[in-house]
């Protein structure tokens, strides 16, 4: 009965440390090129944003809506990073 609650502790305490990890890590896309698909519009809209936040060299955005590739690229913190396919 021991080994089955010390087993179980650290199987709670294993799962609390990934999640620490996960909750913690740093994010960074410096000097990287990201290709989104879907980006002119919901997840991808935001992941669009998010990545250039995070300091990505260059985005390329697909979708197949234009206008609004250029609305999301307008709405960006640094549009010269953005590139529309």
């Amino acid at each position: 009965m021991l080994i089955i609650t010390i087993l179980i502790f650290l199987a709670i305490a294993y799962k609390a440390y990934e999640f620490y990890r996960w909750k913690t890590a740093q994010l960074s896309f410096a000097g990287k090129t990201v290709f989104i698909t879907g980006g002119s519009s919901g997840i991808g809209e935001a992941i669009t944003k998010r990545i250039i936040e995070l300091g990505a060299k260059k985005v390329i955005i697909a979708s197949r809506n234009v206008k609004e590739m250029e609305r999301v690229k307008k709405e960006c913190i640094d549009s010269q990073r953005i590139q529309i396919e």
